[in-house]
């Protein structure tokens, strides 16, 4: 008798350990996972506010000022200006850049007018770049 007792009581002891092994395992996953949806909430705030940022620098670097933006406009403010090649690079790179213009380019004129500009940072809000 006592020696099923004693095989009970040590059976015990290890379902007892495994069950605060698993629960101590659980919660550091949902730590993990939790963590990590907040750095990708930070990171989509933090691209947002320099996608705006960017349009707001490009807007002002129209050479001629018709109210669009060519991809000669683009390179040019992004030569000129260190913020504008700053945002550009942390975003996604020049070369990303003018692949992404040809995207917004919906009329495929290569000129972006603030009606496409306002469509590709609406894509690009709902659907950062990662």
């Amino acid at each position: 008798v006592i020696f099923y007792f004693i095989m009970f009581i040590g059976l015990c002891s290890i379902v007892l350990l495994n069950l605060v092994t698993s629960i101590i395992v659980q919660t550091s996953k949902d730590g993990a996972s939790s963590d990590r949806e907040e750095e990708t909430k930070w990171r989509k705030k933090d691209l947002l506010v320099k996608w705006e940022k960017l349009q707001q620098l490009i807007e002002a670097s129209d050479e001629n000022e018709d109210a669009k933006l060519s991809k000669g406009e683009l390179v040019l403010a992004y030569d000129r200006n260190d913020e504008v090649k700053d945002i550009v690079d942390e975003i996604c790179g020049l070369q990303d850049m003018l692949r992404l213009f040809d995207l917004m380019d919906r009329d495929g004129d290569g000129l972006l007018d603030k009606k496409e500009m306002k469509f590709g940072y609406q894509r690009f809000r709902d659907d950062p770049v990662k």
